[in-house]
């Protein structure tokens, strides 16, 4: 008997961009299970999308079948010789992957299904508004409405910064978005209200260094992209470097403690990097004893990695080494959890972001998602956001895909 897929020709893009706003709730005490569902819906539209349609698996899909499974399967074995983890415990630490087979439906119905070339920039242009909008919203709120309800959550709450941990790819991927709709409309203030709007809120809200200098840079390829000639490129770094300046200086201005606080911040970090010792900062000071614990691990088992644990064995790292996360080393975090066989299944995605990089030009929805994968790249070096967040930066890939496969400059 075959089923009828929950997937609409106008509709199932936005849907599944809202699927993937579901890992916001992974550690809000209560909504736990919109997590869970969000991971067994995703497994579940696959199965029924492999079930009722004629199912093409080219290379990129593949691709994903394979990472997934690896990124899954490999750290689970791994964690369980390295610390002796059940394999169980590891599958289930890493089951956010798991959304990867929604984001393969994704890319299946907007390649090879049954949506008009005219619709599919469109409907990415319609996800990426809704889920900046509804990422933007929700998190301003939770910092300041509900910020106290979860100061006791160590997942959620970051101590010395007074505020929560909450992801913020979609409401970066939205500043992109608009960046780029204002050099193509006629309206260019209205969409620079919302670049500001959007770089006020990282400024305030997340504050992290590398992660404001990696969207500082993205934002001024954004503006060199389509400025033809050197003389032409060079005032234009000059002029997004003189108004960034005075964002930046209107911000310390008006914030006070709050500037002083996040300038103290970079000196500190730049402190730690010259010199290779501890200084005032916490943050940064982890990062030189993390060091040590991944050149351990690497040492130990290079190919494949010492695995992830799960905080419900043994409280996790923490047991092990105190505080100690992966994603706080960059790459290194990445070959200390997978080996340097798994840097390479890591680094794979991006084959796409190089053959695409024609379409940045056709619309803002194209050149938004090709920034979104560079910022992707650059934080990486830090956060290992490739690996990370894997499942949203496929997304971003894989919607890059989709409007090439359109063949229509949109613009």
């Amino acid at each position: 008997m075959k089923i009828n897929l929950p997937i609409y020709k106008n509709s199932y893009l936005p849907t599944l961009g809202f699927f993937l706003t579901g890992t916001i709730f992974r550690f809000f005490p209560g909504l736990e299970w919109v997590f869970e569902a969000t991971w067994v819906m995703c497994i579940c539209l696959f199965f029924l999308h492999v079930f009722n349609a004629k199912f093409v698996v080219d290379a990129w899909i593949f691709y994903l079948l394979f990472a997934a499974l690896f990124l899954i399967f490999s750290s689970a074995n791994s964690s369980s010789k390295e610390f002796g983890q059940p394999f169980w415990y590891g599958v289930l630490a890493q089951r956010q992957y798991f959304i990867v087979f929604g984001v393969i439906v994704l890319y299946t119905e907007g390649v090879f299904g049954r949506i008009n070339s005219e619709n599919k920039i469109k409907i990415i242009g319609s996800m990426i508004i809704l889920c900046f909008w509804f990422n933007l919203i929700f998190n301003f709120l939770m910092q300041t409405v509900a910020r106290s309800l979860f100061s006791q959550v160590e997942a959620l709450y970051v101590i010395e910064e007074d505020r929560l941990r909450l992801p913020t790819a979609f409401v970066l991927l939205g500043v992109f978005y608009y960046a780029e709709m204002a050099k193509r409309s006629v309206e260019k203030a209205t969409y620079y209200y919302f670049v500001l709007f959007g770089v006020i809120y990282f400024l305030v809200f997340d504050g992290g260094r590398s992660n404001l200098i990696c969207v500082a840079i993205v934002l001024l390829i954004s503006s060199l992209l389509d400025k033809p000639g050197v003389a032409a490129k060079i005032y234009t770094i000059f002029k997004v470097g003189a108004v960034g300046a005075l964002v930046v200086s209107g911000f310390f201005f008006f914030s006070g403690d709050l500037g002083e606080k996040l300038a103290n911040k970079y000196a500190e970090a730049f402190y730690v990097v010259m010199t290779g010792q501890e200084g005032l900062d916490d943050s940064a000071n982890s990062r030189i004893q993390q060091a040590e614990v991944i050149l351990e691990g690497v040492e130990r088992s290079p190919l494949l990695g010492s695995g992830f644990l799960s905080a419900q064995f043994n409280e996790g790292f923490k047991t092990f080494f105190g505080y100690f996360h992966p994603s706080d080393n960059g790459f290194g975090g990445i070959v200390y959890v997978w080996g340097y066989i798994g840097l390479v299944v890591i680094l794979l995605q991006l084959v796409p972001m190089f053959t695409c990089f024609g379409s940045v030009s056709w619309c803002a929805e194209s050149a938004s998602l090709w920034l979104m994968t560079l910022y992707h790249l650059l934080f990486s070096t830090v956060s290992g956001k490739l690996a990370f967040g894997f499942e949203f930066s496929v997304t971003i890939i894989s919607m890059m895909m989709i409007i090439k496969s359109s063949g229509k400059r949109n613009e």
